[in-house]
């Protein structure tokens, strides 16, 4: 079934409406529709440089980005070597809290017996 011409009227108040499914429709019968509305959607050169002007970002936000990526690696590497001293911490407490002596006499601090 072939479908009768939509002029750029309609196809406009078919947006404005929210009626996508109407335009898909001309879409699919026709693709000189596709191009008309790319035409008919497609923005002034000032549009253009005027979004492109907002949305660019400020000249230090990358050397802010960076300086702010280099604090939390600073950071991240710190609390790392804290937890790691707490560790060595913690290892040596259990090392001086078990039961086992070490006997002095014995070569190379061997540990002793509980005989001896």
């Amino acid at each position: 079934m072939r479908l009768r011409p939509v002029s750029d009227r309609l196809l406009r108040r078919w947006l404005a409406s929210g009626r996508p499914r109407w335009v898909g429709e001309r879409i699919q019968s026709d693709p000189a529709v596709a191009a008309r509305l790319e035409t008919m959607t497609a923005l002034d050169v000032e549009h253009v440089e005027s979004l492109a002007a907002l949305v660019q970002p400020a000249p230090a936000f990358p050397e802010r980005v960076v300086v702010g990526m280099r604090a939390r690696i600073d950071a991240l590497e710190t609390l790392g070597v804290i937890v790691d001293l707490m560790g060595v911490g913690w290892q040596t407490g259990r090392a001086l809290m078990t039961d086992q002596s070490v006997d002095t006499d014995a070569p190379d601090g061997a540990r002793g017996t509980d005989e001896d």
